[in-house]
Protein backbone atom coordinates (compact mmCIF):
# COMPACT_ATOMS: atom_id res chain seq x y z
CA UNK A 1 0.00 0.00 0.00
CA UNK A 2 1.27 3.60 -0.90
CA UNK A 3 1.69 6.23 1.38
CA UNK A 4 0.17 9.40 0.69
CA UNK A 5 1.91 12.60 1.48
CA UNK A 6 -1.01 14.75 2.43
CA UNK A 7 -4.40 13.03 2.63
CA UNK A 8 -8.11 14.33 4.52
CA UNK A 9 -9.48 12.65 6.65
CA UNK A 10 -11.81 9.29 5.96
CA UNK A 11 -13.91 8.50 9.01
CA UNK A 12 -15.73 9.79 11.83
CA UNK A 13 -13.27 9.85 14.62
CA UNK A 14 -16.10 9.17 17.60
CA UNK A 15 -14.90 8.49 21.26
CA UNK A 16 -17.67 6.00 23.01
CA UNK A 17 -18.93 5.85 26.59
CA UNK A 18 -19.76 2.57 25.63
CA UNK A 19 -16.37 1.22 24.93
CA UNK A 20 -13.90 3.15 27.10
CA UNK A 21 -9.70 2.84 26.67
CA UNK A 22 -8.70 0.53 29.45
CA UNK A 23 -5.01 1.84 31.01
CA UNK A 24 -2.13 -0.99 30.81
CA UNK A 25 0.27 -3.42 29.20
CA UNK A 26 0.28 -7.09 29.28
CA UNK A 27 3.15 -8.82 31.36
CA UNK A 28 4.71 -10.17 27.92
CA UNK A 29 6.63 -8.29 25.10
CA UNK A 30 7.53 -10.24 22.24
CA UNK A 31 10.73 -9.64 20.41
CA UNK A 32 12.01 -10.92 17.28
CA UNK A 33 15.55 -9.79 15.74
CA UNK A 34 14.51 -7.33 12.55
CA UNK A 35 16.08 -9.31 9.83
CA UNK A 36 14.55 -12.06 11.22
CA UNK A 37 10.91 -11.45 11.19
CA UNK A 38 8.20 -11.19 7.68
CA UNK A 39 4.89 -8.95 8.30
CA UNK A 40 2.15 -9.60 5.84
CA UNK A 41 0.35 -6.20 6.13
CA UNK A 42 -3.21 -5.52 5.04
CA UNK A 43 -3.89 -4.16 1.40
CA UNK A 44 -6.47 -1.74 2.50
CA UNK A 45 -5.72 -0.27 6.24
CA UNK A 46 -2.09 1.31 6.39
CA UNK A 47 -1.29 0.45 9.79
CA UNK A 48 -2.91 -3.02 9.78
CA UNK A 49 -0.64 -6.42 10.13
CA UNK A 50 -2.42 -9.31 9.16
CA UNK A 51 0.15 -12.12 9.77
CA UNK A 52 3.59 -12.62 11.12
CA UNK A 53 6.61 -15.01 10.32
CA UNK A 54 10.31 -15.65 11.50
CA UNK A 55 13.04 -17.18 8.99
CA UNK A 56 13.26 -20.99 9.62
CA UNK A 57 16.02 -22.20 11.77
CA UNK A 58 14.95 -18.80 13.45
CA UNK A 59 12.84 -17.81 16.68
CA UNK A 60 11.46 -15.04 19.09
CA UNK A 61 11.98 -14.19 22.34
CA UNK A 62 9.69 -12.30 25.01
CA UNK A 63 10.44 -10.04 28.32
CA UNK A 64 8.61 -10.28 31.05
CA UNK A 65 7.30 -7.66 33.40
CA UNK A 66 5.07 -6.88 36.18
CA UNK A 67 2.85 -3.91 36.94
CA UNK A 68 4.24 -0.97 34.71
CA UNK A 69 7.60 -1.70 34.27
CA UNK A 70 6.63 -1.66 30.25
CA UNK A 71 5.53 1.11 28.67
CA UNK A 72 5.00 1.80 24.38
CA UNK A 73 4.81 5.47 23.10
CA UNK A 74 4.96 6.61 19.88
CA UNK A 75 5.16 10.66 18.90
CA UNK A 76 5.05 12.49 15.83
CA UNK A 77 8.23 13.90 14.11
CA UNK A 78 6.83 16.30 11.57
CA UNK A 79 8.76 17.70 8.38
CA UNK A 80 8.61 20.66 6.54
CA UNK A 81 9.93 18.80 3.46
CA UNK A 82 9.00 15.26 3.83
CA UNK A 83 6.57 13.07 4.72
CA UNK A 84 5.61 13.02 8.33
CA UNK A 85 7.29 10.14 10.26
CA UNK A 86 6.45 8.70 13.74
CA UNK A 87 9.35 7.89 16.80
CA UNK A 88 8.46 4.67 18.44
CA UNK A 89 9.99 3.76 22.12
CA UNK A 90 9.53 0.79 24.26
CA UNK A 91 10.88 1.50 28.04
CA UNK A 92 11.06 -1.71 30.22
CA UNK A 93 12.61 -2.97 33.37
CA UNK A 94 14.76 -6.08 34.01
CA UNK A 95 15.26 -7.37 37.73
CA UNK A 96 18.25 -9.36 37.32
CA UNK A 97 21.62 -8.78 37.17
CA UNK A 98 23.81 -11.74 36.31
CA UNK A 99 25.84 -12.28 33.62
CA UNK A 100 23.89 -13.48 30.87
CA UNK A 101 21.37 -10.66 31.05
CA UNK A 102 24.38 -8.01 31.15
CA UNK A 103 25.38 -10.09 27.99
CA UNK A 104 21.40 -9.71 26.64
CA UNK A 105 21.59 -6.39 27.23
CA UNK A 106 24.63 -5.44 25.64
CA UNK A 107 23.45 -7.14 22.11
CA UNK A 108 19.65 -6.17 22.40
CA UNK A 109 19.86 -3.93 19.25
CA UNK A 110 17.88 -4.24 15.88
CA UNK A 111 14.47 -5.75 16.93
CA UNK A 112 11.13 -5.71 16.30
CA UNK A 113 8.85 -5.60 19.81
CA UNK A 114 5.05 -6.91 19.73
CA UNK A 115 2.78 -5.24 22.50
CA UNK A 116 0.15 -7.03 24.27
CA UNK A 117 -2.52 -4.43 25.72
CA UNK A 118 -4.92 -4.71 28.32
CA UNK A 119 -7.19 -2.84 26.09
CA UNK A 120 -8.28 -5.63 23.80
CA UNK A 121 -10.45 -3.88 21.49
CA UNK A 122 -13.42 -5.45 19.59
CA UNK A 123 -12.62 -9.14 19.19
CA UNK A 124 -9.06 -8.55 19.66
CA UNK A 125 -8.47 -5.76 17.34
CA UNK A 126 -6.41 -3.36 19.37
CA UNK A 127 -4.72 -5.53 21.87
CA UNK A 128 -1.38 -6.16 19.79
CA UNK A 129 1.03 -3.60 18.45
CA UNK A 130 3.87 -3.64 16.98
CA UNK A 131 6.70 -1.26 17.55
CA UNK A 132 9.90 -1.20 15.00
CA UNK A 133 8.63 -2.82 12.12
CA UNK A 134 9.59 -0.14 9.29
CA UNK A 135 13.08 0.89 11.11
CA UNK A 136 14.30 -1.24 13.74
CA UNK A 137 14.99 -0.45 17.30
CA UNK A 138 17.82 0.18 18.85
CA UNK A 139 18.89 0.88 22.44
CA UNK A 140 19.30 4.38 23.20
CA UNK A 141 20.00 4.45 27.00
CA UNK A 142 20.26 1.74 29.49
CA UNK A 143 20.78 2.64 33.29
CA UNK A 144 21.32 0.78 36.65
CA UNK A 145 21.92 1.97 40.18
CA UNK A 146 22.54 -0.37 43.01
CA UNK A 147 21.00 2.15 45.46
CA UNK A 148 17.75 3.28 43.30
CA UNK A 149 14.84 1.22 42.34
CA UNK A 150 16.29 -1.80 43.96
CA UNK A 151 19.24 -1.72 41.42
CA UNK A 152 17.21 -2.75 38.61
CA UNK A 153 17.95 -2.01 34.93
CA UNK A 154 15.93 0.12 32.95
CA UNK A 155 16.17 0.15 29.25
CA UNK A 156 14.58 2.05 26.40
CA UNK A 157 14.26 1.32 22.44
CA UNK A 158 13.65 3.31 19.78
CA UNK A 159 13.21 3.54 16.83
CA UNK A 160 13.00 6.47 13.82
CA UNK A 161 11.36 7.42 10.59
CA UNK A 162 8.42 4.65 10.98
CA UNK A 163 5.38 5.66 9.24
CA UNK A 164 2.90 5.29 11.20
CA UNK A 165 2.70 5.62 14.81
CA UNK A 166 2.55 1.64 15.33
CA UNK A 167 1.37 -1.03 13.50
CA UNK A 168 -1.69 -3.10 14.55
CA UNK A 169 -1.37 -7.13 14.56
CA UNK A 170 -4.66 -8.60 14.42
CA UNK A 171 -5.43 -12.00 12.51
CA UNK A 172 -9.11 -13.05 12.23
CA UNK A 173 -9.36 -12.49 16.64
CA UNK A 174 -7.24 -12.26 19.45
CA UNK A 175 -7.07 -16.04 20.52
CA UNK A 176 -5.69 -16.49 16.20
CA UNK A 177 -3.35 -13.14 16.80
CA UNK A 178 -2.11 -14.39 20.39
CA UNK A 179 -1.45 -18.06 18.94
CA UNK A 180 0.72 -16.92 16.39
CA UNK A 181 2.66 -15.23 18.32
CA UNK A 182 3.05 -17.97 20.81
CA UNK A 183 4.09 -19.97 17.82
CA UNK A 184 7.17 -17.93 17.05
CA UNK A 185 8.47 -18.52 20.33
CA UNK A 186 9.80 -22.08 18.68
CA UNK A 187 12.73 -22.10 16.24
CA UNK A 188 10.54 -22.71 12.84
CA UNK A 189 10.92 -25.65 10.50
Amino acid sequence: MAFDCIEGISQNLVNSCENPPILGLGDKAYFFNYDELTATKSLTLKSLVTDLAVAIGKKGFTATGHKKSMNAKNELVPSDQFPDTYKQTFDFVLWAKDAATVDAILKLNKVVVVIERDDKGVAGNSAFAIYGLDTPLYKITTTQEDNVDNGVFKLSLTAENQRVPYYSFFDTDYATSKATLEALLVVQV
